[in-house]
C-alpha cells in the first residue's frame, strides 16, 4: 500500500531538527544518535527531509496503529544518509479533514 498523496507529504524542520535529530529532547530515545551515525546532524535537517521524500515515501507500507486523528501509516525502508545505511521506520498519520500526510516519527527496525 502506498502513502496517500506522497507527493505532498508534510515533513516539518521542527520535527526533523528540533525532536528526531536533537539528542537533548526528552523524548527522543536515542533516535538522533541512530540518525548521527547516518550522517544526520541537527546542520544538515534538510539533507534527511530530501532522503527521506527520495526514499521513504514512494515505499510500500502498510496502514498503522489506528488513530483518533486520523488513519496512520508505517514504512519500513533503506535510509541511505551521508555516512550508513540502516532500515527505518517511518510513521506517517493523515489527519481527519487533510489531504497531505505528515510524518510522526522515525526509528530504526528492531
Amino acid at each position: 500500500m502506498k502513502l496517500p498523496n506522497a507527493d505532498r507529504a508534510v515533513i516539518s524542520e521542527a520535527k526533523l531538527r528540533d525532536y528526531l535529530l536533537n539528542e537533548g529532547h526528552p523524548d527522543n530515545r536515542g533516535k538522533a544518535r541512530v540518525l548521527r551515525a547516518l550522517g544526520y546532524t541537527q546542520a544538515n535537517w534538510r539533507r534527511l527531509e530530501q532522503d527521506l521524500r527520495e526514499q521513504h515515501v514512494e515505499q510500500d507500507g502498510r496502514s498503522g496503529n489506528p488513530s483518533k486523528y486520523g488513519p496512520t501509516y508505517r514504512i519500513a525502508a533503506t535510509l541511505r544518509g551521508p555516512e550508513g545505511t540502516a532500515t527505518m521506520i517511518s510513521i506517517w498519520i493523515l489527519r481527519s479533514g487533510e489531504d497531505s500526510p505528515a510524518l510522526v516519527t522515525l526509528y530504526p527496525e528492531s
